[in-house]
């Protein structure tokens, strides 16, 4: 996918389909029928694991609307090339800027993403590093 094709995806999305996406693309998860889950071997831990309606369900992280778990996306890019995340404007007016690097290419380049929330950007900037075929 390029960059803008990406970017278009993004933003048809809600904020779990964006979790989703991910989770899918960043950390590996993957899909079994209707549900999605973490990586094969990888070990579930009881915060990712809620007991409902008399079964067990794995939870989603979210990644783009919680800065907790989207600061786990900045501590994946690392595998990858790394983040540098700014916050500019006035506290009534603020926007993130996040830059990624990645090295999945034949050559580095940054990746500029502009979002109203850090998570959003974090998030966004992570999918373009991971699936861009742009050169």
């Amino acid at each position: 996918m390029t960059r803008e094709q990406i970017i278009d995806k993004w933003e048809t999305l809600d904020p779990r389909a964006r979790d989703a996406w991910v989770a899918l693309a960043v950390f590996k998860w993957r899909i079994m029928g209707d549900q999605i889950f973490p990586p094969e071997g990888e070990q579930l831990r009881s915060s990712k694991v809620q007991y409902e309606d008399g079964r067990f369900s794995i939870i989603l992280p979210n990644y783009t609307t919680d800065i907790a778990a989207a600061w786990t996306v900045v501590d994946e890019s690392a595998k990858w090339g790394g983040m540098q995340i700014g916050c500019y404007g006035k506290p009534d007016a603020r926007y993130y800027e996040v830059y990624t690097y990645t090295d999945t290419h034949p050559y580095s380049y940054p990746i500029d993403i502009t979002k109203e929330t850090a998570p959003e950007a974090i998030g966004l900037a992570a999918i373009i590093a991971k699936l861009s075929t742009a050169k």
